[in-house]
């Protein structure tokens, strides 16, 4: 599978924030693009 995008729904928590973290260490490998929606309730 080759990943081209992902998306990482937040609501900018400190967890949703360790979330993008590993998000831009995925993309780096990937060489992807990285989208983030905010998401709050």
């Amino acid at each position: 599978m080759i990943v081209k995008k992902i998306l990482v729904p937040t609501d900018f928590s400190p967890n949703a924030n360790k979330a993008i973290d590993l998000a831009v260490q995925i993309a780096k490998l990937a060489k992807a693009e990285i989208y983030c929606s905010d998401c709050e309730n």
